[in-house]
């Protein structure tokens, strides 16, 4: 079904990086390779996109064009993001409405291990029902508190999962939960956008791994990434 579709890949690298001290993590050299270019090349590869769109902060939009002229794919644009990840977002789906895509797949810059075969499942899943993720079972006990950190409930663990990228969705649906929450739910995810937006929306979970694709967030997470990625 998807092989006649037009898919487009956004990939949020737009971020301020403030809890990695605001040195824009998703451009930081993790042996010898700029961070945004371990998703980058996955999504080189999947050949059913047909839109790559790099999201930068103004002060890397440079940078980024120079990262992607060395690659020389023309399926491959770069669009300056907003101050928040919400704005980055409305500001790729807004850029993409030219082309007009049948589903659009968005990516966190900063979490470098992924596979096409996630980026396949959440399309295909999306296909299927509008909306996919990929995500991981809680394993451990989660619980809820106040804002005095007093337990006020425990959640069956059975029924968590904790949310990852690659996220795929139809891209008029995406777009009109963005337009419809303009200016409302400014720190909301895309999922909690289309789930406030449109209560007939189903988007699924696609159960990756227990490691899913883990976030580089802090400064001394550098040392394991370095590592993994390395093997």
């Amino acid at each position: 079904m998807t092989n006649s579709k037009l898919v487009a890949a956004v990939i949020l690298a737009g971020g301020q990086s403030v809890r990695f001290g605001k040195s824009f993590k998703q451009f930081a050299k993790i042996n010898g390779k700029p961070l945004i270019s371990y998703s980058l090349g996955v999504f080189i590869k999947c050949k059913f996109i047909q839109n790559i769109i790099i999201i930068a902060p103004k002060r890397r939009i440079a940078y980024a064009n120079r990262l992607v002229r060395r690659l020389n794919d023309s399926r491959i644009q770069v669009v300056e993001g907003g101050e928040y990840r919400r704005q980055s977002a409305l500001k790729a789906l807004i850029f993409l409405k030219r082309i007009s895509p049948d589903y659009v797949i968005f990516h966190d810059a900063a979490r470098p291990f992924i596979s096409q075969e996630m980026v396949s499942g959440v399309l295909a899943e999306a296909s299927r029902t509008g909306g996919a993720v990929i995500a991981t079972k809680a394993t451990d006990l989660v619980l809820k508190a106040d804002n005095h950190k007093f337990i006020k409930s425990v959640s069956q663990k059975e029924k968590i999962f904790f949310g990852h990228t690659p996220q795929c969705f139809q891209f008029d649906l995406i777009l009109a939960a963005h337009l419809k929450c303009a200016k409302i739910l400014q720190d909301a995810d895309n999922i909690e956008l289309v789930l406030n937006t449109n209560k007939r929306a189903r988007i699924n979970v696609v159960e990756y791994s227990p490691a899913g694709s883990p976030k580089l967030t802090y400064k001394q997470d550098l040392m394991a990434m370095r590592l993994f990625l390395r093997n």
